[in-house]
């Protein structure tokens, strides 16, 4: 199992913030594995100063939210996404957590998703969102504006083999984050997110969607914390609710375990893990990714998900 957190890193200061560290995904395996790295370059013809997602400032690569930016300010940025993913490996399933780079071309969030993406070191060429690599794997990007915001936006990464066999899917969000100065500002009061999330994985030797509801709550009172649960249904029969207990928020992310609160096996461990990061200029959206790594009767279930809240309520 993976735990995933957020720890401040200095080196990523920002002249909007000198004293506010980043927050940074780190990830520290405990069993070693390897498969296929996905790495996204669906690049733009032309990345001017003009756009305004080429003044960095975030931990992503694009610049903070300000007013009247929106999600397609990020085509023609280089960015750094964190990723959750799970993978078929010599007959068994794993799950990982690390960064991945992605660029996207001009009018890839309003048409078709062209441009190319690495995938094991290989360059391949992707058309309307299809691909294939040398050794004859498929690949497929899906962006799903109607599980995006105004800031925050959801990619799916799935390769498959001969026979349409998976062999890895990696899920992402991207943005523009909150500035953690303004996060900070706040200082008080609350706000619930709740939404849809999605996910994937093997249950048992069997793919198998489980998704549901989310709700997150953060309190911004000092330095503020975020707790929530999931309320799903795994492969379209089965209740699976999970609970997350209170994190602290670092800069303008979290990060915490995943419990089993209905439909799964709790060993007294983490079933799960969460990170998250908030996004537009006052915290408007919260966006994340998710793993899964739990039993339902005698089948362990292997995943990832992601999700994009919007609205949040006092």
């Amino acid at each position: 199992m993976h735990r995933v957190f957020w720890l401040p890193d200095g080196a990523t200061q920002t002249p909007e913030c000198e004293t506010c560290p980043m927050p940074q995904l780190i990830t520290t395996p405990i069993v070693r594995f390897s498969f296929p790295a996905v790495f996204i370059f669906l690049a733009a013809c032309d990345s001017g100063s003009s756009n305004p997602a080429d003044a960095l400032g975030s931990s992503n690569g694009l610049a903070y939210a300000t007013a009247g930016i929106t999600l397609n300010d990020a085509e023609g940025a280089t960015m750094s996404l964190a990723t959750a993913g799970y993978a078929i490996a010599g007959g068994g399933t794993t799950k990982v957590t690390n960064g991945q780079t992605v660029r996207l071309d001009s009018g890839a969030l309003s048409g078709a998703l062209n441009g190319t993406i690495q995938v094991a070191g290989e360059q391949v060429t992707i058309t309307n969102g299809a691909g294939m690599t040398s050794g004859g794997d498929t690949v497929a990007v899906t962006y799903d504006a109607s599980r995006s915001g105004t800031y925050a936006g959801a990619l799916e990464v799935r390769v498959e083999g001969a026979g349409s066999a998976l062999a890895s899917e990696n899920v992402f969000v991207f943005g523009f984050e909150t500035d953690p100065v303004n996060i900070a500002l706040r200082n008080s009061g609350s706000l619930t997110y709740t939404g849809g999330f999605e996910g994937n994985g093997v249950l048992g030797a069997t793919e198998t969607a489980y998704d549901g509801t989310i709700t997150l709550t953060a309190d911004f009172t000092g330095s503020g914390s975020v707790s929530g649960s999931l309320d799903g249904v795994l492969g379209g029969a089965t209740d699976v609710d999970m609970s997350m207990p209170s994190a602290g928020i670092s800069g303008n992310g979290f990060g915490g375990d995943l419990n089993c609160a209905m439909g799964c096996t709790n060993d007294g461990g983490a079933e799960g893990t969460i990170n998250g990061v908030f996004y537009g200029p006052d915290a408007d959206e919260v966006g994340g990714i998710l793993t899964f790594d739990f039993e339902v009767g005698a089948d362990s279930f292997i995943g990832a998900g992601n999700f994009v809240l919007t609205n949040p309520t006092p």
